[in-house]
């Protein structure tokens, strides 16, 4: 039922492992509060953590619209926007990098 949950997150490591995915779209609730937690799912199923996008459909949808079938149709174009946007990323690399404390 919800994508953040730990079945929902199996089916992500799944499919990234089983068919080799390159990159991987969420549409579901914020990034806010969830894109660790699909980074680091499709990250066990071996694509990079820079190449995961989320489209916040929850939010900037379904609680904000009335009309379902208008709901649906802003959907369809944040995940085709996001998709689309999905091409263009690339992998990332984790550093660290020492800090300096200053005042």
């Amino acid at each position: 039922m919800y994508m953040c949950s730990e079945p929902g997150q199996n089916l992500i490591k799944q499919d990234a492992a089983e068919q080799g995915l390159k990159q991987v779209v969420v549409a579901s609730c914020s990034p806010r509060m969830h894109e660790p937690t699909f980074r680091k799912a499709a990250q066990t199923g071996g694509v990079n953590f820079g190449r995961v996008e989320m489209a916040n459909i929850r939010e900037q949808c379904s609680w904000v619209h009335k009309d379902r079938a208008e709901a649906t149709e802003k959907a369809k174009a944040l995940v085709a926007s996001i998709v689309a946007k999905a091409a263009y990323l690339e992998a990332l690399e984790e550093r660290q990098v020492g800090v300096t404390p200053a005042l």
